[in-house]
């Protein structure tokens, strides 16, 4: 599953904005954001051919944040660092409890309207 916006809500009225924003995809009971071009540092040396085993071994390191899709192997590789980065040679990264990555806050008042924004 994929949902592609997020709902944000005016504290000071009823009115909701919708933002566009990364993808984020349920992959066996763990939703993770994805980011193509980007990727995550500290990649494992050994890949994995399909999502499926490479969620079956994140799922089982605690210390897994995500994984990529290396574009030129077209394999998935898993990640120990909450540092993103872009990426020339169109890797996907997946990345697990986006909560911990640097979010970045601002508001707008325009005229009588006021909008909070959280967003990474």
């Amino acid at each position: 599953k994929q949902w592609y916006q997020r709902r944000v809500r005016a504290a000071s009225s009823a009115r909701t904005a919708y933002l566009q924003s990364s993808p984020i995809s349920l992959q066996s009971g763990t939703y993770y954001t994805k980011l193509e071009g980007m990727k995550i540092a500290n990649q494992s040396a050994k890949g994995k051919t399909s999502i499926k085993d490479v969620v079956a071994a994140c799922s089982k390191d605690p210390k897994c944040t995500g994984f990529v899709r290396r574009k030129a192997t077209k394999r998935y590789y898993t990640a120990t660092s909450h540092k993103v980065y872009t990426a020339a040679d169109g890797e996907i990264s997946y990345v697990r409890n986006d909560k911990k990555l640097n979010y970045m806050q601002y508001s707008v008042y325009l005229e009588k309207y006021f909008w909070s924004v959280s967003a990474p």
